[in-house]
């Protein structure tokens, strides 16, 4: 760094410090170094930010946070001064401010994250509620109780209770809108003729010999099993014996096939009218 640029950071840092009003803290996480900084800040009041701890090293969340501007999976923030429209100007507590606006006054037409701009858009309740869940699920402080908080709108509890027992983690299932997709999975019997049995493989990053194993172990649940938890946990159990463990697999009708997924471990197919989705993820 720069030996004209210390003063100017030490001084910026002690502003943040002195000024009582805002309720911002910002701390060197080595004191051997000034452009390493850690940054923290209340959520702006009457937004489902409100009592939210944000901890921002670098601006980039290290919380989760449900915002159209900000990475549900790495806390990148979408934010003009943070990009092309800094200015030397600018000083740390500006910086500081800004973000905290921004969860004020999303911006869902520039967005960081598409998913949750295209939900703030077409169902703004939805939106606000998820966003308050994330908040009391993520950012807030433990309480002594276990009990799990009210679930999000859209997040069906019969669907969740199947995804656990596929082997999904509970929040992991709610922060990556994995059920969002899937609220339609019961446990239904599948009435499968011998006309329904043709697979089409929808979407895939896979070798070419692992897709047709997995179409194959599909082939071999259905012949065995004719309710969708139990043919999901054949496949899974094959693929963890063969693969490794961490898979997944979901088995219905009418779910789309976002999910976060280890390269070249993921397949989306059908099999006759039945929706497969089959991947690894950590």
């Amino acid at each position: 760094m720069s030996v004209t640029r210390l003063p100017r950071i030490k001084k910026e840092i002690q502003a943040v410090r002195d000024d009582k009003t805002t309720n911002f803290t910002i701390e060197l996480l080595n004191e051997d170094q000034l452009d390493h900084l850690q940054a923290q800040f209340p959520g702006p009041v009457n937004t489902p930010y409100e009592g939210y701890p944000f901890l921002p090293p670098k601006m980039k969340f290290i919380t989760p946070v449900y915002h159209p501007n900000v990475s549900s999976q790495t806390g990148a923030i979408c934010l003009d001064i943070l990009k092309d429209q800094w200015s030397p100007v600018l000083s740390l507590k500006s910086a500081i401010i800004s973000v905290q606006s921004l969860l004020s006054t999303p911006e869902p037409n520039d967005p960081q994250d598409a998913e949750v701009a295209g939900i703030y858009l077409r169902d703004i309740n939805t939106f606000n509620a998820t966003a308050k869940y994330w908040t009391n699920v993520y950012a807030k402080a433990k309480s002594d109780t276990k009990e799990d908080p009210p679930l999000p709108p859209g997040i069906d509890a019969s669907a969740l209770n199947l995804l656990m027992e596929m082997g999904f983690d509970r929040q992991k299932c709610i922060q990556h809108r994995i059920l969002e997709t899937i609220v339609t999975i019961a446990q239904r019997p599948l009435n499968m003729t011998t006309s329904e049995t043709k697979a089409v493989i929808k979407n895939a990053d896979m070798s070419e010999e692992m897709q047709s194993e997995a179409v194959d172990c599909a082939t071999q649940a259905l012949e065995k099993y004719n309710i969708e938890k139990d043919i999901a946990a054949y496949i899974k159990r094959e693929f963890d014996k063969k693969y490794g463990p961490t898979w997944h697999c979901i088995v219905g009708r009418n779910f789309g096939s976002y999910v976060t997924h280890e390269t070249k471990h993921f397949i989306y197919f059908y099999h006759g009218h039945i929706a497969i989705l089959l991947f690894k993820s950590g």
